[in-house]
């Protein structure tokens, strides 16, 4: 994790104390910008399950960060990091007062071996909602393509 803000580059306060084991607050805090739950390229080790609030998911380009989209209560973050083991693709930032539940892998793997059908269960929608937020990334790319806003591969035929 960088010391600097991913969107103001302002240094980061240290990471605050999250309250108890199972509800996560806020977890970095830039004097300019609020609060991050985390930054783009920490390693994933939980998901989260936002309860109130709205939080802003940042992606770095460059020098600056980029807002891809907000969430809001009841939308997951953080999962994608449990499925695939790579570091975080994103920071997400608390932009309204907001308190998450924090879902750590330790808890899924226990749940694996307590309940198959409960943590089936949870794996199937969370793959439901990365599935959903494929489907609507692949629309917004053929939107801006058709718009003319991004070029076309070259192997790719105009129409069919």
């Amino acid at each position: 994790m960088s010391d600097n803000c991913p969107v103001c580059q302002t240094k980061l306060n240290t990471k605050q104390p999250t309250g108890n084991a199972d509800v996560s607050t806020y977890a970095y805090d830039c004097p300019r910008c609020g609060k991050f739950f985390f930054q783009e390229n920490e390693p994933g080790t939980s998901m989260f399950v936002l309860r109130e609030g709205r939080v802003a998911i940042l992606k770095c380009w460059g020098e600056r960060s980029h807002l891809v989209r907000y969430l809001k209560s009841g939308d997951c973050f953080g999962e994608m990091a449990l499925l695939d083991l790579y570091p975080r693709s994103a920071s997400v930032l608390a932009v309204d007062r907001s308190i998450a539940i924090e879902i750590p892998a330790d808890s899924l793997h226990q749940l694996y071996q307590q309940d198959l059908e409960q943590f089936a269960l949870i794996f199937m929608n969370i793959g439901r909602e990365l599935s959903r937020r494929l489907r609507d990334a692949d629309s917004r790319l053929f939107e801006q393509a058709m718009a003319g806003k991004i070029t076309r591969p070259a192997d790719l035929p105009s129409a069919i």
